[in-house]
């Protein structure tokens, strides 16, 4: 088993190791309908309203990828229990320092994963649009105006 991540943590869906995720085998697939029923905006909009007042200064974000696995990361180094406790099957919640968006779709790379879009809790900064782009992966929420 890889260092920084349990089977009990994966299985939770919360990886400090991106990578590990794959490396022990979770087999994680999410049907088509789990991912599919509510957009990432809304679906990042839905996970952040779970953490109160605080949730106009985190960030949550959500990453799709072709496999139909959703990748949640925050604009904190983790996601605060609250948010762990709001994801559905077909989610996992991953870590990472930095902009929730880049967490999301580095996460998903490291996990041999392809990411087809992120959205955020809030408007993604230009900084972000840039990496995605960059990135090929587009922006499934708004903007952030200059």
């Amino acid at each position: 088993m890889n260092a920084g991540i349990s089977l009990a943590a994966a299985a939770a869906g919360i990886v400090s190791d991106a990578g590990a995720a794959k490396a022990i085998g979770l087999g994680l697939k999410a049907t088509a309908d789990a991912v599919d029923a509510i957009s990432a905006a809304d679906r990042a909009a839905q996970i952040a309203a779970s953490l109160g007042k605080t949730a106009n200064y985190v960030t949550v974000g959500v990453t799709d990828t072709a496999e139909g696995i959703r990748l949640v990361s925050s604009s904190e180094f983790a996601l605060r229990p609250a948010a762990r406790a709001a994801l559905q099957d077909g989610e996992i919640a991953v870590t990472g320092i930095g902009h929730t968006e880049v967490t999301g779709v580095n996460a998903a790379l490291d996990m041999g994963l392809t990411p087809i879009g992120t959205a955020a809790s809030r408007p993604i900064c230009p900084s972000c649009a840039q990496f995605l782009d960059n990135a090929n992966v587009p922006p499934l929420s708004p903007l952030k105006k200059p």
